[in-house]
């Protein structure tokens, strides 16, 4: 958790830092008692694997990961949490998964308020007072509209953090703005009980579709607030949104892009040519370039043979193997039939760098004042000048999104204390256990 308790040091904007939760215990009893800050997921999954796509089954986990432990046992299966299973084959549907929560909720508002007592651990023989917070809710963009009852990606209120509003406004910038100051805690709170006490499902109708605040059992906790707490999962928005995004739709890095018969006005031309992976001689260059420590990607990327790349393929591409092709062929001393052709690739060069580096940060181990003020640097000039120099690509939620990135970054310092990917092992896991495919029945 050292990672986590240093962002209280980063915090640049006036933001709720980290001490608010680990002052849980009274001054004189601080160091006399266990303290743990816990990250929660709850995530939805095919139990039958990801290569059923016709299947339309769905099975939930909950699940939580301790803070405390040092970073290289952290997110190992066997120190994760399993806190319980949503059955299938459907999801719940509104705040229908509060009962499934209400559980783990219960055990942590006894371990905030009245503290867990246990007669011994390993390493205290006699009576040992521990309390549990949680510090973050982990989940992808979908599925935290759903864990945190809010409104959904499609919805003009796209936004978990701040106040920007509208689905035209998903490109904007200005965060400097009144808009951008993110979302009164008690309000929220106020707005979800109002929810929950009125009495009629119209008069909840006309709520949520006026706030697009429902209840969620979290509220029970007195230190929870959405706007802190429920952070921007980078693996998700960044690796598997916007980095796919830019490479497949809007550079045009497909097959299918190359082998396109009709001839639309591209944003830039490039004469790219098809490479012989078989060619003598070729083969043997290929390997010796490559990295052993890195993580191979599939050789036919663009191809639809190349399936669906994870998101630890995209950060290697998109850090490493991209950016090494992109600046051989439109950096500096690369060919080019005129000077207007050189400067545009030049200027779409250095937007894709952009991106690039806004990966890079994301993914550091630690997090300083000035890594955070780069990572909002350069995500802001990528967001400012994508429809610029590719006017087909829209702003998505992902792209507003991302710039709360710099946010959690302040408060819960670098995203390895706070991503999907611990979590999305365990889930693969989960797909490997033999079942009786019924639902329901053992």
């Amino acid at each position: 958790m050292e990672a986590v308790l240093l962002s209280s040091n980063l915090t640049a904007r006036p933001l709720p830092t980290w001490s608010v939760l680990c002052a849980i215990a009274p001054s004189n009893q601080r160091g006399k008692e266990g303290q743990f800050a816990l990250t929660l997921n709850i995530d939805f999954f095919n139990i039958e694997g990801n290569l059923q796509w016709n299947a339309l089954t769905s099975t939930g986990i909950i699940s939580c990961m301790c803070l405390n432990l040092p970073l290289d046992i952290q997110y190992k299966s066997e120190n994760m949490y399993l806190a319980g299973i949503i059955p299938g084959p459907l999801e719940p549907l509104g705040d229908q998964l509060n009962h499934f929560l209400d559980p783990v909720i219960n055990n942590l508002v006894q371990s905030w308020e009245s503290r867990i007592h246990f007669s011994r651990t390993a390493l205290h023989t006699h009576r040992q007072v521990m309390h549990s917070a949680i510090a973050c809710l982990v989940y992808d963009l979908p599925a935290v509209r759903k864990a945190a009852q809010l409104a959904g990606l499609t919805s003009h209120f796209y936004c978990t953090a701040c106040h920007c509003w509208h689905r035209l406004t998903c490109g904007r910038i200005d965060v400097c703005s009144a808009d951008w100051v993110l979302h009164d805690k008690d309000k929220m709170c106020h707005l979800a009980e109002l929810w929950k006490n009125a009495g009629t499902s119209t008069e909840r109708n006309k709520l949520f579709a006026s706030h697009r605040v429902q209840w969620l059992t979290l509220w029970r906790l007195p230190y929870w607030g959405p706007s802190c707490q429920v952070v921007i999962d980078t693996m998700h928005c960044l690796l598997e949104g916007l980095a796919h995004d830019h490479f497949h739709e809007f550079l045009g890095l497909t097959a299918d892009s190359v082998q396109q018969k009709s001839d639309p006005l591209p944003a830039f031309h490039h004469p790219f040519s098809n490479i012989d992976l078989n060619k003598p001689g070729l083969t043997p260059q290929v390997e010796h370039t490559s990295l052993s420590s890195l993580r191979s990607v599939p050789y036919n990327f663009g191809e639809a043979k190349a399936g669906t790349l994870e998101a630890d393929e995209w950060h290697t591409l998109a850090t490493v193997y991209l950016p090494i092709v992109l600046v051989s062929l439109w950096g500096k001393g690369s060919q080019h039939h005129t000077s207007e052709v050189a400067a545009n690739h030049r200027t779409i060069l250095n937007h894709t760098m952009s991106l690039v580096s806004t990966v890079h940060i994301a993914g550091l181990p630690f997090m300083t004042v000035a890594r955070a003020q780069a990572y909002h640097g350069y995500i802001v000039a990528w967001i400012r000048d994508l429809q610029v120099l590719h006017p087909h690509a829209p702003h998505c939620t992902n792209g507003h999104m991302v710039l709360h990135v710099w946010d959690y970054l302040q408060l819960f310092s670098p995203v390895r204390s706070w991503w999907c990917f611990p979590y999305e092992h365990l889930i693969g896991q989960m797909q490997y256990l033999p079942t009786n495919h019924i639902f329901g029945n053992f």
